[in-house]
This record gives C-alpha cells, structure tokens and sequence, in this order.
C-alpha cells in the first residue's frame, strides 16, 4: 500500500515476492527488480572499483572494468519505476582523507550517450 512502512512480517511495497532483504551491493541485484533503485557511491576508486593488491590500491585490469561495469549494467536495469544515480566529486575515507577522483566514469559515459535534453518541450 502506498505510504506503508515495511516491516518485517512481510515483504516491502513495491516489491515481488517474499524477499526482505534488498541489496547491498551491485552484484546482489542480478534476478531482482525494484519500483524504485538509488544507487549511491558512484564516484571513480568505488564505482569502479579500485582493487587491493599487496597493501595498495590499483586500477582494474580490463577483465576486472568489463565484470564491473556488467554488475552497473545490471543494477540500472532493475529500477521499474525510478533510478537515483547518486555522483560527486570525491569521498573521505575512514581515516579522514579526502579521495577527489570525481564521478565514475560509468556515469560519465552513460551521459555522454544520452540524447541532449530538449529544454523547449
């Protein structure tokens, strides 16, 4: 029902089936769909991903950027409704730091190929 809290005797509104949990992660949505996704953290180092190796960080090999920007893909299509993309220009980490990669580049492409926006209609 609209305006109706979920609870945990029953499935959330707007979703299908018996599922309580929604996901927390791009690759948990694969087989689900939502009225409504927000998709936050999409800045380039978390979306995509860097990758930990011997204590540091390193950019994605182009298997690891392919496999990430499928589980986007994925994410996006599962919005029935609505679909929060949620960018900046940076983050701080937990230990205060501040991270300025600006949006990820996932976003930025998908923009580029978007149709431009008709302000006259």
């Amino acid at each position: 029902m609209p305006g109706q809290e979920p609870s945990a005797a029953g499935p959330c509104p707007g979703r299908r089936g018996n599922r309580q949990d929604p996901p927390h992660h791009l690759h948990a949505s694969k087989g689900r769909e939502f009225d409504t996704v927000i998709l936050p953290g999409l800045l380039n180092g978390i979306t995509p991903r860097d990758v930990p190796e011997r204590g540091k960080w390193r950019r994605p090999t182009a298997k690891e950027l392919a496999e990430q920007r499928r589980a986007f893909y994925v994410a996006l299509t599962r919005a029935e409704t609505t679909l929060h993309l949620i960018i900046g220009p940076g983050y701080h980490t937990k230990n205060g730091y501040w991270i300025g990669k600006g949006p990820s580049d996932f976003v930025v492409e998908m923009a580029r190929r978007l149709p431009p926006v008709n302000s006259a209609e």
